[in-house]
């Protein structure tokens, strides 16, 4: 089973490797780096390091009491021959269950990571054998491609695989998971291709020794076993902190088959969901934002809307898995659960410049967010065709509204009489609201949390942002003709 999604590509390196000095006191070990920066594998920079194998290495140093210096090396072939002639002593690499051991080394198991397929998006409708895939020589990449009877093209190292890719000289290549969750978070993707396969199954992260080398061999044994008991805390945070996952393709899916979750929202709530009249599809920054996840991960989601039925009547039913913008209460609805809280609403502050005696605040709050809110001179409305007869005849002085959903009004001449007001002098509104399921969907509540945590605020606010119609400051103003 797979699953095709956009990204810029970005390889790990598959190897790096250490050499042992001894100066006084401490033994220096010499850790072998990929040439420039495979994030998060390496961040690069031997002054300035950061990535998974400098963690590695420095919690390797702590517990050894050791130093270590970075040392930037070529091939994967290059590490193995120093390491059998003595240049260096261990390495770290990663390794395919189509591996056999070799007699001269010695393997350390680390953790494995899931392995994910990147197409070149010109090229996504051949099939897998179709496909020329591009892999470093010598690596496991290369060895679950030759499994499969798939098409390789080797190179000397991985900076040569991308570029061949990049080249339209191969079509594809494949990498760990977590290579691609680190691009999404940290850089804007374009229009490329990768795609989830789980025949590519995983790769194991080990450090690797030479046998003969007993003094390291011993220094080893004994930072596995940490790892193995008390060191457990420290290399789950390291593989959290990079997203180092094994088990994606029996988490993400359902008895060998895709995981969709089906969800509704009303169509008539610009900007998360509306209808296009033009093409007569369903459009919105909710279903951007569930095409993002479909992106980042194997989960397929689909939109389903009756015109004559509510969310609440589709998700009661069971005819829906989740509504996707709700109101958190204290308690959830007997049977039903919350996600967290995920999406924002923002409300801009207006001043009805239609308005002259008036002392009303409107509030249009389409979800009920807002509807405790109570007084003399507050108005809380549940749809924009209650406000707008209100804001044209002056009966609102001041109102909250969606930002998007202002701007869309604006530039179509609905309400163009208004100036913009700074928050400070009102009440700050926005929230962030999260998803309703029922309360047996306790899987999918799970896979939305994780789902979700792998889109940074920023990708959000960059989906909502689609929909703004103009820039505009405080204290603008447009009064109509």
């Amino acid at each position: 089973m797979n699953k095709i999604f956009p990204l810029l590509f970005l390889f790990l390196s598959s190897f790096a490797f250490a050499s042992a000095e001894e100066i006084p006191n401490k033994t220096l070990i010499k850790v072998a780096v990929p040439p420039g920066a495979q994030q998060p594998f390496w961040g690069g920079s031997s002054k300035l390091p950061s990535g998974l194998l400098h963690d590695i290495a420095t919690l390797f140093a702590k517990h050894s009491n050791v130093d270590v210096k970075y040392i930037t090396v070529e091939s994967i072939s290059d590490l193995k021959q120093a390491i059998t002639d003595g240049r260096v002593d261990l390495t770290m690499i990663y390794r395919s269950q189509y591996q056999k051991n070799n007699s001269k080394f010695e393997y350390y198991p680390l953790f494995r990571e899931t392995v994910v397929g990147w197409i070149n998006p010109k090229d996504k409708g051949l099939q897998n054998d179709q496909l020329h895939w591009a892999c470093s020589k010598n690596s496991s990449f290369c060895k679950i491609l030759e499994h499969l009877n798939w098409n390789v093209i080797e190179t000397k190292s991985n900076k040569y695989t991308r570029k061949l890719v990049i080249e339209n000289k191969a079509n594809a290549s494949i990498g760990t998971y977590n290579a691609f969750i680190y691009y999404f978070k940290n850089n804007k993707a374009i229009n490329e291709e990768i795609y989830f396969n789980q025949l590519l199954g995983t790769v194991t992260a080990e450090i690797i020794t030479n046998k003969e080398n007993q003094e390291l061999n011993k220094k080893v044994k004994s930072f596995i076993d940490y790892l193995d008991n008390t060191g457990k805390k420290e290399i789950s945070a390291i593989k959290n902190k990079y997203n180092v996952d094994s088990e994606i393709y029996k988490k993400w899916y359902d008895t060998n088959k895709e995981i969709t979750i089906t969800y509704g929202l009303s169509t008539n709530a610009f900007p998360y969901s509306f209808l296009n009249h033009n093409t007569g599809t369903h459009e919105g920054a909710i279903h951007d934002i569930f095409k993002k996840l479909s992106d980042l991960t194997p989960l397929n989601f689909e939109y389903v809307h009756y015109d004559d039925l509510s969310d609440q009547y589709l998700i009661r039913n069971n005819i829906i898995d989740v509504i996707p913008m709700v109101k958190r209460l204290k308690t959830a609805p007997l049977g039903y659960t919350y996600t967290s809280n995920f999406i924002n609403i923002k409300f801009t502050y207006v001043k009805n410049l239609n308005a002259s005696n008036s002392k009303i605040t409107g509030i249009l709050d389409r979800f009920g967010y807002h509807n405790n809110l109570s007084g003399d001179n507050i108005k809380v409305y549940s749809s924009l065709e209650s406000i707008l007869p209100d804001l044209k005849n002056g009966e609102i002085k001041y109102a909250y509204i969606n930002q998007q959903l202002l701007e869309e009004l604006y530039s179509n001449g609905i309400f163009t009489n208004f100036e913009i007001i700074s928050k400070k002098n009102g009440s700050d509104l926005d929230i962030k609201v999260p998803m309703l399921l029922k309360a047996n969907n306790e899987n999918i509540r799970e896979l939305l949390d994780e789902a979700f945590n792998m889109i940074p605020q920023s990708e959000m606010n960059n989906i909502l942002s689609r929909y703004n119609k103009f820039e505009y400051q405080i204290g603008y103003q447009k009064k109509s003709c």
